[in-house]
């Protein structure tokens, strides 16, 4: 075995995380008392790697290993796929403007060479504590995703639209193209599949909106 260098499954090159807590007591000793938490978290995204996708047919026809396993090879021009015209404009379009594929015109994409969006994360919590003379009563709200609630359009995460099917590695992989066979002539036949929205990412549409957990509980 030989296999070349490349990102780790769970790599993450930049995380920031800060930690800010104030507590307000008032009302003498064992009064009340308002605590105050903000929570951020700053990440780098998760890697993916850029795959075909084809017809459960085809699973084992592909470099030797399944089709939804197999990285992509970047065209350098139209001579080296058989595709319409139109899927080929499309999908010369797609790499051109990709980061990643852009790079590697010719040649594999290494594996884990895409990257999600950066995330950021933003909590807060609230806790109040009321003296009861035999206890206290203490109250608490946690505000999760506090920019998603600031502002709608913050607090995004997104995550690769298109995971390989029937894939349980726990790997991260995005289907680019459609592959059905190959020509007389060697050449693949791909058909591209146009990313939703034309992005490689969708929102996640739970873990990117705001939440609230309240609680109460007596301590003596």
């Amino acid at each position: 075995n030989n296999l070349p260098l490349t990102r780790s499954l769970f790599d993450i090159p930049h995380r920031i995380v800060a930690y800010l807590s104030y507590k307000f007591a008032y009302g003498g000793d064992n009064g009340f008392a308002t605590t105050v938490s903000l929570r951020y978290e700053g990440r780098s995204g998760r890697t993916f790697s850029y795959v075909y996708n084809g017809d459960q047919a085809n699973l084992g026809g592909l470099f030797g290993e399944p089709v939804n396993h197999a990285l992509f090879f970047v065209p350098r021009d139209r001579s080296q796929v058989s595709m319409s015209d139109a899927a080929w404009n499309a999908m010369n379009t797609f790499i051109t403007n990709d980061p990643v594929l852009s790079q590697y015109r010719g040649q594999f994409v290494p594996r884990n060479a895409g990257r999600e969006p950066w995330v950021n994360e933003l909590d807060l919590s609230v806790i109040q504590d009321i003296p009861t003379g035999v206890g206290r009563i203490q109250l608490t709200a946690n505000i999760f995703n506090v920019l998603n609630l600031l502002n709608p359009s913050w607090g995004y995460i997104q995550f690769v639209t298109r995971p390989s099917q029937g894939d349980f590695s726990g790997q991260t992989r995005y289907g680019i193209a459609k592959f059905n066979c190959y020509e007389m002539d060697g050449r693949m036949r791909l058909d591209f599949q146009t990313p939703q929205g034309n992005s490689v990412f969708v929102r996640d549409n739970l873990l990117s909106r705001w939440q609230m957990q309240i609680g109460v509980r007596y301590i003596f």
